[in-house]
């Protein structure tokens, strides 16, 4: 099953977030497009959110020390697990059997794993493949009103004044990502005190 949502949209993740209780879920979307964020909202307070590159240093530690069920028990044990960038596990033949393993694991223990990639193109699919069900979370490009809500929200936060013909040219542009919005509202920010009077 496939959910397309806005990294924007907090109403829709929060309604997600009940029915992917107890399952593996893949949030994909473009770099800087909200992926880490969205799978830790859609895991929850309490969550365990980890780097992939943590996972598999936890997994080879466990590997090294015999009876050393403490590094992989976390993993086993958390209700939710958000591993962050998993992509970075693809290629890595010789680990990747242990951390498709711990996650196996977690599903016959029925805990939810939330993975969160940019890898929309099926190249998971060495990691994913044979884990059961995938529960697919793709984000999509905010809708403008969305952008320009999320735009104002961040300016307040960040105490820059930002005027509205500011707000929608940053709204406006293209390709989007929260990243790219928000190294703009800094770079506007920057410009607007450059030119100022004071």
């Amino acid at each position: 099953m496939t959910h397309r949502i806005s990294p924007l949209d907090a109403a829709a993740i929060a309604a997600l977030r009940p029915a992917l209780a107890g399952a593996l879920v893949a949030v994909t979307g473009p770099a800087g497009g909200g992926r880490s964020t969205v799978a830790r909202q859609l895991a929850g307070a309490g969550a365990q959110v980890l780097p992939a590159g943590e996972v598999m240093e936890r997994v080879l530690a466990s590997a090294r020390t015999p009876g050393a069920p403490a590094e992989l028990g976390c993993l086993i044990s958390a209700e939710v697990l958000v591993v962050d960038e998993v992509g970075w596990l693809t290629g890595r033949e010789r680990t990747l059997p242990a951390v498709r393993d711990v996650f196996v694991r977690r599903g016959a223990a029925g805990a939810t794993t939330i993975l969160a990639d940019g890898r929309a193109d099926g190249s998971l699919g060495d990691l994913l493949r044979g884990l059961g069900p995938v529960t697919a979370v793709e984000l999509i490009e905010p809708t403008r009103e969305e952008k320009l809500t999320w735009l104002r929200l961040v300016a307040l936060e960040m105490g820059i004044e930002f005027g509205v013909r500011q707000t929608h040219q940053v709204a406006d542009t293209q390709p989007w990502t929260l990243a790219g919005a928000r190294a703009a509202l800094v770079a506007a920010a920057a410009a607007v005190r450059l030119v100022s009077p004071c």
